[in-house]
């Protein structure tokens, strides 16, 4: 489909883009052109490629340089885009941000009759990032409602419940979310930002969608991204609604500045702290990712290293995966995936069907022998489906994983501990070796999980900070998760509140781990069937039905001494280890 990005920005970007791209697929076919689109938008990535599609000792394409969007934005106007001393009848209200190493979580009040929140940076204004929707819930079992302003519409933020009969609502509010995440501050220098309430949900960008074998709509698309040009002449990060959408500006905040912290990091989270692994995913870390090995798109298998030889290197495992659309890059100081579930396009295997997975792991692997104890941690958007979710794996380390979905033998002990975040709950399965002689599957203990399905019931139904909401901060807006294990007990934190804990019985049976953060999509057909009854669910049903983009950052592991372990089974007090950004009135 062919897209108006508005006179001069037309002409200027799209030669660029085709210029670039004409040349990418004469030397290196299409996976390298889409590695060109996204160096234009400010990063680098590994794209997968199968084997006949590019040569593996094929160099890296030329980077293209990112242009700085102010000098294509002519044509806008106050209605569309940032305009500076442009007046509006209302004032969007930044209430606190919270900065980090790279970006900055930037609160805000409710703006009546506002459909979708953006940022942007006012040297930079063509590219806004948006909010995108939330879901709250006032309370999981009824009889609460929240308070609204006059309107009888907007909310009383922060969000306000009131005792009512069963059933009078609003009880549930499908809104669009107060809290935006802006990246792109790992330069370390002052930002002037502006928040701005729109009437529209922001648009999706044409370039990122694809057809149902997964192919990009676009030729110059990056299928299943959350950034790219759109009709309304802008670079939309995070938009959730058609791509015809052009939003118009109803409500502004005043500028305000931020500056990232570089020595705000979640480890060590103590100073006895010992074997710390951690990665912050600076931009210049982009160029180090290679691929190793052979591309099995029928497998839907293929692996990367990142920060090979160093302090700081990963393995990054596709397994069940589309290999030519699936991909993961480093961009504006993070780490980013794609996920498309198998199968690969071309290989005469059904599509959206397989049990996907990204799994990252750290080549360092993790001693707590001597009753110490592990603590992993990531930042992750935990925005979670049924069929796409996140996890913590831990596997003995001298027996890596080589399937994370305990339908078949896990490794060759069949030994591990898997933490996963689902809808609603913490799932948490020990699998401790096989089922018998004759039955190498794993035999497993669920100890947390959906009632009736584990042998303690969590429920996932209030994130500390916040007790409205259940299922994360929305999309690319990441919440910060934490495991902490020994070999008897373990815990999970999300933003620094404790979430689930119990004991592990017989214990775990190893006490040197390796460790992975996984990604997961399942079968994404019946996850786009199944969403039907979660029409909240607009992005995944509409935009993005058959792949699942994460957002992760400050990952890695420490382990603690002993002295660090309560004297109790209830590790609650290990929250204090949870370091989170404090939010301030904005400067």
């Amino acid at each position: 489909m062919r897209h108006r990005y508005g006179g001069f920005l037309g002409g200027i970007v799209c030669g660029l883009v085709l210029g670039a791209l004409a040349l990418q697929f004469f030397t290196a076919g299409k996976a390298e052109a889409r590695r060109a689109w996204a160096s234009l938008l400010g990063g680098n990535h590994a794209t997968p490629t199968t084997a006949h599609s590019m040569s593996m000792s094929m160099p890296p394409p030329p980077m293209l340089a990112r242009q700085n969007t102010r000098r294509y934005i002519t044509n806008l106007t106050r209605e569309s885009a940032y305009v500076p001393g442009a007046r509006y009848r209302r004032t969007v209200t930044v209430a606190g941000v919270a900065v980090d190493n790279s970006s900055a979580k930037i609160d805000y009040q409710p703006v009546p009759r506002a459909k979708d929140y953006r940022v942007l940076d006012v040297s930079d204004p063509g590219v806004v990032k948006y909010a995108g929707m939330m879901r709250y819930l006032s309370d999981p079992y009824g009889n609460k409602r929240f308070v609204t302003q006059v309107d009888g519409v907007t909310p009383v933020w922060p969000l306000q419940v009131e005792n009512v009969p069963c059933c009078t609502g609003p009880e549930q509010l499908n809104i669009p979310a107060n809290e935006i995440e802006w990246n792109n501050l790992e330069d370390g220098r002052p930002h002037t930002l502006v928040v701005q309430a729109v009437n529209a949900l922001g648009p999706a960008s044409g370039d990122n969608l694809y057809r149902a074998d997964n192919t990009p709509v676009s030729a110059n698309g990056m299928a299943g991204s959350d950034m790219g040009l759109t009709t309304d002449g802008l670079v939309s990060i995070n938009g959730q609604g058609p791509h015809t959408d052009a939003p118009h500006v109803i409500a502004q905040s005043q500028p305000f500045v931020v500056q990232a912290n570089p020595a705000v990091a979640p480890l060590p989270s103590r100073p006895d702290a010992r074997q710390t692994f951690l990665d912050t995913f600076d931009d210049g870390e982009a160029a180090s990712f290679k691929r190793v090995g052979s591309v099995d798109p029928k497998a839907g298998s293929m692996t990367y290293t990142l920060n090979a030889g160093s302090r700081r290197a990963w393995h990054i495992q596709y397994l069940n995966a589309d290999t030519d659309h699936s991909m993961t890059f480093i961009m504006q100081g993070h780490f980013m995936d794609t996920l498309f579930d198998g199968s690969t396009p071309g290989v005469n295997n059904p599509l959206h069907v397989a049990h996907g997975v990204m799994a990252m792991s750290p080549d360092p692997t993790a001693n707590f022998s001597g009753g110490r104890m592990l603590h992993a941690t990531m930042e992750v958007d935990a925005h979670i489906g049924s069929r796409r979710w996140v996890a913590f794996n831990l596997a003995p380390a001298n027996d890596p994983l080589t399937n994370w979905y305990g339908n078949g033998p896990l490794n060759k002990s069949d030994r591990a501990l898997f933490v996963e975040v689902e809808p609603g709950t913490i799932k948490t399965t020990l699998f401790d070796g096989p089922t018998s002689p004759t039955d190498l599957s794993p035999h497993s203990q669920s100890l947390t999980g959906s009632a009736g399905q584990a042998a303690q019931a969590i429920c996932r139904c209030y994130g500390a900070g916040n007790p409205w909401h259940s299922n994360g901060h929305g999309l690319d807006n990441r919440s910060r998760l934490d495991l902490f294990v020994t070999t008897t007990h373990f815990a999970y934190f999300e933003d620094g509140g404790l979430v689930a804990q119990g004991d592990i019985p017989n214990g775990l049976g190893f006490d040197a781990a390796k460790v992975y953060f996984a990604h997961y999509l399942y079968h994404s057909d019946m996850d786009h069937q199944e969403l039907a009854s979660s029409p909240w669910e607009t992005y995944w049903l509409n935009q993005m039905p058959y792949s699942d983009e994460r957002h992760w950052d400050n990952m890695g592991f420490e382990v603690l001494p002993s002295s660090a372990i309560p004297s109790s089974s209830d590790w609650s007090s290990l929250a204090t280890l949870v370091h989170m950004p404090r939010s301030v009135p904005p400067k």
